[in-house]
């Protein structure tokens, strides 16, 4: 015979597992990956092996620092935010050192753990930009913005992107933000951004920008709580009955 107490026992026990299984598989350090590339230059692509990981008070959020000099052909710096659950974002600066005006396009890509169906999606994009080489003009022009589930365009912003003159200015993109907006689909493996942008010679863009989607189906560790709960208030009906 099953006592009540071996199925309340045994409920919890499937639940707790559930849940840290949850939490382990998202306190691990992402395998994220970040790719730029340039209409002069072949595509370079960094990963966490290329940044300072570290964890924050959050032991399911990790940032990654970093920054890299291509070739006297641009300059990337990032500090970048994620969180496997998924969310990922932060604040990136490409500065155009070469001559002439530049067609940057950068990927950013993390895993999903774990995967879930269904959820609620928010993006968003601002810039800023700087005449880094104060010859009294700069520009930021032709920006696009994606956010990706599973490798496919999920949500769009668009920008017109900015100018400014003078010496040394800066002007600023207004952000743009869309969500949350419902998601009706699997998430997989992956969320990402991507994003292009011309830059003018000598200048320097400054992005800060994000992705998220959030589950929305019940916690399966609930979703056993409460199946073994319906349990057992039908055994004990059947009992008294």
């Amino acid at each position: 015979m099953i006592s009540l107490r071996n199925v309340c026992a045994n409920t919890l026990a499937a639940g707790a597992l559930t849940w840290s299984g949850i939490a382990s598989s998202a306190s691990m350090v992402p395998s994220f990956s970040m790719t730029v590339d340039t209409n002069t230059m072949m595509p370079m692509m960094f990963d966490s092996t290329m940044s300072n990981v570290m964890p924050t008070s959050d032991p399911n959020v990790f940032t990654a620092m970093g920054t890299h000099t291509s070739m006297d052909v641009w300059q990337y710096d990032w500090n970048l935010m994620m969180d496997p659950d998924p969310v990922i974002g932060g604040t990136f600066s490409i500065t155009n050192m070469s001559s002439t005006t530049q067609t940057f396009s950068l990927l950013f890509n993390l895993p999903v753990s774990p995967a879930f169906t269904d959820g609620y999606k928010s993006g968003s994009i601002g810039a800023t930009l700087t005449d880094s080489d104060g010859n009294g003009n700069a520009q930021l022009s032709n920006m696009t913005w994606d956010g990706l589930i599973d490798g496919a365009n999920a949500m769009n912003l668009l920008s017109a992107g900015t100018l400014c003159f003078g010496g040394g200015c800066s002007a600023t993109v207004f952000p743009v933000s869309d969500g949350p907006l419902f998601h009706s689909g699997d998430v997989n493996t992956s969320i990402g951004i991507a994003m292009s942008f011309d830059l003018t010679a000598g200048d320097t863009a400054d992005l800060t920008t994000s992705f998220e989607v959030n589950p929305v189906p019940v916690p399966a560790a609930i979703w056993l709580f409460g199946s073994g709960l319906l349990g057992l208030i039908g055994m004990a009906r059947r009992k008294k009955s």
